[in-house]
């Protein structure tokens, strides 16, 4: 029997061949298997007090009960709305309770947390986290003003020590409207052990996931991975890292937007103390500080005892981030501690209109690589670009390679500062001069998503940056295959028209039981007809094929998509 397909699309989302097959079996299922012990608790705004929080028609409107009674491998799922943190963390003190700016919304270890909900859904896939926005909210007090918001909107700690870590998670939220202006620390006790939870951390998400052995020496060792996806976290103030504060545990940061948040010190956007971090695809837009790191800064301290350290920053985008120093980015380590290499490792980023008195787009102190990175129009009054500081003594060395430097100058916007080093520093592959961007003043394209296809910082022809890269790499900024690389965060693109036709092309030697349709240029999609000798079409990933009303597909019968591993016919 034919399979019918009234109006289907065949999405093209990965750079090499696939098949869809169609075969003798009609229908394909894809199961994802699911913990029989595993419970997902149900929240919405409009919820019951009294709700048992087991399906939608029941849930409850008290989020935190819903983290407090989940186990191990439950989630959360949240209906879009707004939240306010209404309770205090388990173990604070009387004194400490009498600040509602304590309040907080407190995660448990392997539970997961996910928003963007309707209220509907019945499975992750469904839900549309920016069509309905979950949001945590700090404005607990005054709705006009910030003086009585909560010190933290979300946080994420830990008591004991246990090589098996756990993992925070939150997945789909705004987190808003956080002040983490105090000067002094909550204390909780759970037991014989006591942690200090500074409240000039962190106005959005502080996660302090280090164990404190001896309070009086300060040793300890980190326990704990704050995951964070999928995520807005905006409007958060702080001494120090005002949107995101992980402080000695492990960071996993994917896929969110941190944006206009404001460090009365350091860190604007994200601070990362210490632990081994790990960001991919977040965007980094807007955020200050009033000394260092606007974007955001990363610090390890010699005096800590970590299982590992370190941080990998790839295919993030630093944009319009300022501070005195490091405006988009703050890299330094302290301490006596050897290492043999780097411990920062930036590859595929994007740093872009980034402003500061020193180092507008990355100040970086000590040991770092920098690769395949893309850095431009950053301003400053000294090292626009990077400002590459090594400490005396130091016998590390940082490299820089692959990566465009261009147009990065003085506040004159005139004179070139793109690279300024003081100490050791290997650079290869450098493109300073003009790499034929697409659209420099569009950085996003005409989606408004950053790492997209249409992206203005991609290379166009003619450019220096195609296949000039001389080292290995999997993926560019956007997730197309680098072939041949291209130097800088983007691989050059190669469109194509998206209507095409779909005929028979038999391999009677090669694929004796099936015939297999290959996409060749047409005007039109229509059904299969014979075809013995069809042309290959090289397809943009990321696009798709529409397949008009009444097209069949017979059984033992493929398509047959080809897509080059760079995205272009040559």
């Amino acid at each position: 029997m034919p399979v019918h397909a009234p109006y289907r699309k065949v999405f093209l989302s990965l750079l090499h061949r696939f098949l869809v097959y169609t075969g003798p079996v009609t229908m394909l299922c894809i199961v994802t298997p699911q913990s029989g012990q595993a419970i997902i608790h149900y929240v919405r705004t409009n919820g019951a007090p009294t709700g048992d929080g087991l399906s939608w028609a029941t849930a409850s409107n008290n989020l935190q009960f819903m983290i407090n009674i989940s186990g191990s491998g439950d989630q959360v799922w949240v209906a879009s709305g707004t939240y306010y943190p209404a309770y205090f963390p388990p173990g604070i003190t009387a004194a400490d309770a009498t600040d509602p700016r304590n309040k907080t919304f407190y995660l448990k270890e392997n539970v997961t947390l996910y928003g963007g909900f309707a209220g509907t859904e019945t499975s992750l896939n469904q839900r549309n986290i920016q069509l309905y926005p979950t949001i945590l909210s700090g404005n607990i007090g005054n709705l006009n003003s910030t003086n009585d918001n909560a010190y933290h909107v979300v946080l994420m700690t830990n008591f004991y020590y246990d090589e098996n870590v756990g993992t925070f998670t939150l997945d789909g939220f705004t987190v808003l409207d956080g002040n983490a202006n105090g000067n002094s620390s909550i204390q909780l006790t759970n037991g014989s052990y006591t942690k200090l939870l500074e409240k000039e951390y962190g106005g959005g998400i502080y996660a302090n996931l280090s164990i404190y052995f001896n309070l009086n020496t300060y040793s300890y060792v980190h326990s704990g991975i704050a995951r964070l996806e999928n995520n807005i976290i905006k409007n958060n103030r702080a001494n120090f890292g005002a949107g995101v504060t992980i402080r000695k545990g492990e960071g996993n940061m994917n896929f969110n937007t941190v944006k206009d948040n404001y460090a009365d010190n350091d860190f604007g956007g994200a601070y990362m103390d210490g632990g081994y971090n790990i960001l991919r695809h977040n965007q980094f837009i807007g955020n200050n500080a009033f000394k260092i790191g606007g974007g955001m800064g990363s610090i390890v301290s010699g005096e800590q005892t970590f299982q590992s350290w370190g941080l990998s920053l790839e295919s993030n985008v630093f944009k319009d981030n300022h501070a005195k120093k490091g405006g988009g980015l703050y890299l330094h380590d302290y301490g006596d501690f050897e290492t043999s290499g780097p411990i920062s490792f930036l590859t595929n980023n994007v740093f872009y209109a980034n402003t500061a008195d020193t180092a507008g787009a990355i100040y970086a102190a000590k040991f770092a690589s920098i690769y395949y990175c893309t850095i431009t129009l950053n301003r400053a009054n000294y090292a626009a670009g990077i400002l590459k500081e090594t400490a005396n003594g130091s016998n590390g060395q940082s490299y820089l390679s692959n990566t465009i430097l261009y147009r990065n100058t003085l506040p004159d916007l005139v004179t070139p500062s793109d690279l300024i080093v003081i100490g050791q520093l290997t650079t290869s592959n450098l493109l300073m001069s003009d790499p034929l961007f697409g659209n420099i003043n569009d950085p996003a394209g005409s989606d408004g998503q950053y790492g997209t296809f249409d992206d203005g910082l991609v290379p166009q022809t003619g450019s220096a940056a195609i296949n000039n890269g001389n080292s290995n790499l999997i993926m560019d900024i956007t997730g197309r295959a680098r072939n041949q690389p291209d130097i800088g965060a983007y691989e050059f693109a190669c469109l194509y028209s998206i209507t095409h036709q779909i005929s028979d092309l038999i391999y009677p030697t090669l694929y004796p039981y099936f015939s297999y349709n290959e996409i060749h240029s047409s005007a039109t999609i229509v059904s299969q007809q014979p075809c013995i000798l069809c042309l290959t079409t090289v397809y943009e990933a990321g696009q798709y094929v529409q397949l008009d009303p009444g097209f069949t597909v017979q059984n033992n019968t493929d398509f047959l998509i080809i897509i080059d591993p760079d995205g272009c016919p040559y």
